[in-house]
């Protein structure tokens, strides 16, 4: 069972490719999908944009974190890279 922070690490990964596939359902008409249908085209769409803004931004990922462990306590410090974040969404608007 993953962590927390590995499920939001995931989540954030797979943003793009869920919104980039809400906009293409909102405007595309097609056939009735599954839900196991939209998140493979979800994936797929995430994988297309990553394959495409990566070799721009040194292939390092737009949220990256790091824990830091005390002997109790677990901290994790998020960076986010605006430079990346701000391509992949301007790529969905495109």
């Amino acid at each position: 069972m993953p962590s927390s922070v590995e499920a939001l690490g995931i989540l954030l990964l797979l943003l793009p490719g869920f919104s980039c596939a809400f906009l293409v359902q909102r405007i595309a008409v097609r056939a009735k999908q599954t839900e196991l249908d939209k998140i493979i085209e979800a994936l797929l769409l995430s994988f297309v944009l990553y394959l495409i803004t990566l070799p721009f931004f040194g292939y390092s990922l737009p949220v990256s974190w790091t824990a830091t462990r005390d002997d109790t306590f677990a901290s994790y410090i998020i960076r986010f890279h605006w430079k990346h974040l701000f391509a992949l969404a301007g790529a969905r608007w495109r």
